[in-house]
């Protein structure tokens, strides 16, 4: 399916956050992001990346919704099975993001007392 950069910055609007923290998120400069939605089809690697980033799911963008036919049971089971993987994937960046600041605490506060215990202690 063909997705063009004009209907996905539309759908990124209806979204409420702005092209520039949609750039921050992705890691990427505003003009890269530009440039990836002046094209007329935008590749699925960068509409899986932007679907993450946004909590979104990516049928969002797509304007579709899950499979449901009822006899397709294998292609019900693989959405579950992708939308727990994608679920795992969050807790797991939630959890290194929790992991980071801990560190970064702990740095902090071993700098702190580094600097203290080189201080010349006063004589009496």
């Amino acid at each position: 399916m063909i997705m063009n950069g004009k209907k996905l910055k539309e759908k990124i609007k209806l979204c409420g956050i702005s092209l520039r923290e949609v750039a921050e998120l992705l890691g990427i400069s505003e003009q890269n992001l530009q440039n990836k939605l002046n094209a007329d089809d935008v590749k699925v690697s960068f509409l899986v990346d932007l679907s993450r980033k946004l909590n979104k799911d990516m049928y969002y963008f797509l304007d579709m919704q899950y499979p449901t036919q009822k006899n397709n049971s294998v292609t019900a089971t693989n959405n579950l099975l992708l939308r727990e993987k994608d679920e795992r994937l969050r807790e797991k960046d939630e959890y290194i993001l929790e992991l980071k600041e801990t560190i970064r605490g702990l740095k902090n506060k071993n700098t702190t007392a580094t600097r203290t215990s080189c201080r010349p202690q006063k004589s009496l």
